[in-house]
């Protein structure tokens, strides 16, 4: 059966933006910050898992068969505004950072993920931490126009293998950047049901 290509048809696709996306954290008070809501407000560009699966080859006489062999995922690259870390001192209250009240500090995403790759590696100490305490689950959450969730990556038992400053440049006015590369053991991506969009 042919389908019939019109532009009345095609007026009512709604692309997707790849700017409407989300990255969350899982909770990292064991990197000794509550950054995971200052990472998900930095992060501007956000690679999503990939899952390649390699081949294997049979050989018999002139015939060569195919099956599918060992499948891995690929890692994650994101990218984070660097922001100053600042405090607040008063009495109010305080939407951001560990205190309600008084003083609060509001970590940047560089000392974050700095603190979290000195978990893997402490260069002071040399100490290596096990996978249970390096690793971290995310979420990476694309969103409509109007804020509903219609695709998600689960990602488990994520560490950065890196953490890249930009570097400085006295003749640039431009804001700076700070990436980081992910190593996971898996990913799920789903997308909910009709009646959990709303």
């Amino acid at each position: 059966m042919s389908t019939t290509l019109t532009m009345d048809n095609f007026s009512t696709y709604e692309p997707m933006q790849s700017n409407w996306f989300a990255v969350q954290f899982d909770d990292l008070s064991n990197i000794g910050t509550s950054g995971a809501d200052s990472l998900s407000i930095a992060c501007h560009t956000c690679s999503v898992p990939k899952l390649t699966t390699a081949v294997n080859e049979f050989h018999r006489i002139n015939d060569i068969i195919y099956t599918p062999g060992k499948s891995s995922w690929s890692e994650i690259s994101l990218e984070f505004y660097e922001y100053m870390k600042s405090s607040t001192t008063d009495n109010s209250t305080v939407t951001e950072g560990t205190n309600t009240g008084g003083t609060s500090t509001n970590s940047s995403a560089g000392l974050i993920l700095k603190d979290w790759q000195k978990l893997i590696h402490n260069p002071l100490t040399g100490v290596q931490g096990s996978k249970k305490a390096i690793s971290k689950n995310m979420a990476i959450v694309q969103f409509d126009g109007a804020g509903n969730k219609i695709r998600s990556w689960n990602v488990y038992h994520a560490w950065p293998t890196d953490v890249d400053f930009d570097g400085m440049n006295s003749k640039s006015g431009d804001g700076m950047n700070v990436k980081v590369t992910l190593r996971y053991d898996y990913a799920v991506m789903s997308e909910p049901k009709a009646d959990e969009k709303k």
